[in-house]
Parts: C-alpha cells; structure tokens; sequence
C-alpha cells in the first residue's frame, strides 16, 4: 500500500511585479530611473501571480521547489525552477521564524526537528 502524500511543499517568487507594494515616498532621482527602467525589468502582476500558481498546480513542480521568472535576475518572465537563496537555507533563521509563528498563532506543531 502507498501512503505517500500527493501535497507537495514548493515556494515561489513573482520577481518584480508591478502592485502597491512599492513604495511611493522615494526619492525623485530614483522615481524617475525607476519609471525608465520598470518596463524593463518589471512585469504586472498577473505575471507575476505565475510562479506561485506554478508551483501550485504545474506536474512538473517537485517538493521542495523553488519557482520564480526566467528572466535577468529573475526580474521578469515564465516561471521556471531557480536556485533557493542561501539566506533561506539559514538553519538559525529558519528556526527563529518556526518559533515566532508558533507564538504568534499559538499553535504548536513540533514538527520541526532539532537537526533542522
């Protein structure tokens, strides 16, 4: 009998997507270099949207996947597989923020173990 999971643990990025999460109180000089550089390196954020519903719902998504664009930098573009940034890989980080969500939902799961 097989009693793998089908539920698979991914992450993703949307790169630089274009919403009201950037900040408008920046700097003149820097507003206007970014109003020139945005179409370049920004898309909206339906695009943006696509590496997350990638790592969702795509067959091709592996646990422990990271998804984000395909573009220079991973600005912008097709969700696609890329590296997990080494600073997500930080066992001491990880397990301050494991701590902090229990204490603020005031859940306890105990699944994360003292080798993680």
């Amino acid at each position: 009998m097989d009693y793998r999971s089908p539920i698979l643990s991914t992450a993703a990025h949307p790169g630089y997507a274009v919403t009201n999460l950037q900040a408008d109180h920046v700097a003149a000089g820097l507003k206007m270099l970014m109003a020139i550089m945005k179409p370049f390196l920004s898309q909206d954020a339906a695009h943006g949207a696509l590496p997350t519903l990638y790592a969702a719902v795509a067959p091709a998504a592996v646990a422990g996947g990271y998804y984000g664009p395909d573009g220079i930098a991973e600005l912008k573009g097709y969700p696609t597989a890329v590296p997990i940034p080494k600073s997500a890989l930080d066992v001491t980080v990880a397990k301050r923020l494991w701590a902090e969500s229990e204490r603020l939902t005031r859940v306890k799961f105990g699944v994360l173990s003292d080798a993680a």
